[in-house]
């Protein structure tokens, strides 16, 4: 029974041999995976014009356009972080623009890759491509001490749900704005958009199918593919597919979707693809 493999996604390992799974490691012993049980970061997801997945796995679909919309204020008031054209960090009544070039008091703001990246010391990380799409992390330390369009991190959908995302969003508004209507489309446009989505539902995605829902994000695909105008068409596209990618990696499932053709990256690492 000491020398039994464990079976991990189809694939074999041997006594000893480790896997990660979200941030707990995972030790086969005796024919079985013996994890630990530490409590992850919460991560709250807002990409293109009006998709907000929370930190408690639920999804609002808002259309913000240049609204300014706080994300996330800490139970003391003093420090959150706000969506819009520029976002801002405020803590303790200091605003530091996420300019990639200066430290806050507690903060410090670096780029790396494709992201600018915010870490605080009080306990929340924001990554933010300077286009359309910011990425919070949030330690678990706070969990159900958070509010904000993502959400209160208390481990249930339960408040978020109790109302619609229309009057979700307008809770979290910082500013009086004009929601912009939903651009005309024709038929032909639409089968277009359908085709390049479709990837999500490929065979290039298949082994995260299981793992994380695709029907979602295909949705949330279609609909900001639809809702960007001229050139920003292929950057919701892409955005789209890099969230469902990054949720497939944070289950250990990495997938080289991008190449030269699709989503291209500067950096040429990315760009292998099949």
């Amino acid at each position: 029974m000491r020398k039994c493999p464990c079976k991990h996604r189809d694939e074999l390992f041997y006594p000893g041999e480790s896997i990660t799974v979200d941030c707990n490691t995972c030790t086969c012993l005796e024919g079985m995976f013996k994890c630990t049980t530490e409590d992850c970061n919460m991560i709250c997801n807002v990409y293109s014009q009006s998709q907000y997945l929370l930190f408690d796995q639920f999804w609002e679909k808002y259309p913000s356009g240049d609204c300014e919309i706080q994300l996330l204020a800490g139970s003391d008031q003093g420090s959150g972080f706000e969506s819009s054209s520029a976002p801002v960090i405020t803590m303790k009544g200091s605003d530091i623009e996420v300019n990639g070039t200066d430290d806050g008091d507690g903060v410090h703001i670096f780029k790396a890759g494709f992201y600018n990246i915010v870490v605080s010391k009080a306990g929340f990380t924001v990554y933010y491509d300077t286009h359309l799409d910011i990425i919070i992390e949030l330690s678990p330390a706070h969990k159900g001490a958070v509010s904000g369009m993502c959400g209160d991190a208390d481990g249930s959908t339960r408040k978020e749900s109790a109302v619609s995302a229309l009057d979700f969003g307008k809770m979290n508004l910082l500013t009086e704005c004009t929601i912009p209507p939903a651009p005309s489309t024709t038929e032909e446009h639409t089968k277009y958009i359908e085709s390049r989505c479709s990837i999500l539902r490929s065979k290039e995605f298949g082994f995260c199918h299981a793992e994380v829902n695709v029907d979602s994000y295909y949705s949330a695909c279609m609909e900001e593919s639809l809702l960007c105008k001229d050139g920003d068409s292929c950057l919701c596209f892409c955005t789209s597919i890099a969230a469902y990618s990054r949720a497939c990696c944070r289950k250990g499932i990495p997938v080289e979707w991008r190449n030269a053709d699709l989503c291209p990256a500067p950096c040429e690492y990315y760009n292998r693809g099949n």
